[in-house]
């Protein structure tokens, strides 16, 4: 749902934008982009209003640096396409993308949630809904 979201309001008219300014070659990676930007918005926005904290960017630098990531992925399948080894493409992307994911995701998503202690604030709201229901944890 939040795909379909994103493709019908962001990634769309971004790419028919980009395909007129910067032409066709580049419209597809820069609309990934700019989808990914805009998607980061989101948990910013909710980071903020959850812990009552002035956001950093952190968390919205992870969303970009994964759509550039996911853009320069799509580029480097079309050129090594020509490779005499179809097999070993995929395991290689699989391992870049994995470790590119858990390297951006400890260094730029989990940082501002570890620095406002948000999972000791979860723990103690489970315990209220529980102690609300009269349920030993």
């Amino acid at each position: 749902m939040a795909t379909d979201i994103l493709c019908l309001t962001v990634h769309q008219p971004a790419k028919k934008m980009f395909t007129r300014v910067l032409g066709s070659r580049w419209a597809t990676p820069s609309a990934i982009v700019a989808t990914f930007f805009v998607s980061g918005l989101v948990p910013k926005l909710m980071f903020y209003h959850l812990v009552h904290q002035k956001p950093t960017g952190e968390m919205t630098c992870f969303f970009l640096l994964r759509g550039m990531w996911v853009a320069v992925d799509i580029e480097l399948k079309k050129t090594v396409k020509k490779w005499h080894f179809p097999w070993l493409i995929p395991v290689l992307f699989y391992i870049l993308t994995l470790g590119f994911t858990l390297v951006t995701l400890s260094w730029l998503f989990f940082a501002p949630l570890k620095r406002c202690k948000a999972y000791v604030r979860a723990l103690d709201e489970y315990g209220a809904v529980a102690a609300f229901f009269h349920v030993e944890l």
